[in-house]
């Protein structure tokens, strides 16, 4: 497995989105009292949705960071960052418990990580 910087961050983030994934896929019950949610059975259904989608996403990460596909890591960062614009607004609002703005902070770190492998390597810019 031969990634450049920028991949690695990308094919890494893929373990964090996998581990959450699974955590709402599998258990969704304990996932919601960590994220600080309380929902009835149809909101513990979502959550088993939520997850699945994010081991989807997982799967994206993995295979684009192992392909070194940089357009794919240079997209991700503003996806990634746009989480911790839109958790605290939820939060702020009262839509969303604050707890899932640690999630966010996780993304948004991740996608800091894998903007500073682009700036640390000028070399590795999307064609």
């Amino acid at each position: 497995m031969n990634l450049n910087p920028v991949s690695k961050t990308v094919f890494y983030f893929g373990f964090y989105e996998v581990s959450v994934g699974l955590l709402f896929a599998i258990a969704p019950a304990f996932g919601a009292r960590v994220a600080g949610l309380e929902p009835g059975e149809m909101g513990l259904n979502l959550l088993r949705i939520i997850g699945l989608l994010a081991c989807v996403f997982s799967y994206y990460y993995f295979r684009c960071g192992f392909a070194n596909d940089l357009h794919f890591a240079r997209y991700s960062i503003h996806g990634r960052m746009f989480l911790m614009v839109a958790f605290p607004i939820l939060s702020l609002s009262g839509i969303l418990p604050m707890t899932l703005v640690g999630f966010g902070l996780v993304d948004f770190v991740g996608g800091l990580i894998t903007w500073w492998a682009f700036r640390r390597n000028p070399h590795l810019q999307p064609g």
